[in-house]
């Protein structure tokens, strides 16, 4: 719930803004895939 309220308000404050929002973008596709990698790392190890 907490994600998807920043998520709403990072897109409103960038809707202004298209380069902003494309460096975001890529940093949030960065912090994604960070993340995936700590939950996955869990299940491999159980």
């Amino acid at each position: 719930m907490y994600f998807k309220n920043w998520w709403r308000n990072l897109e409103r404050s960038l809707n202004s803004d298209p380069f902003s929002t494309n460096a975001y973008v890529a940093i949030i596709q960065c912090n994604i895939n960070v993340f995936q990698k700590l939950v996955e790392k869990p299940r491999a190890i159980a």
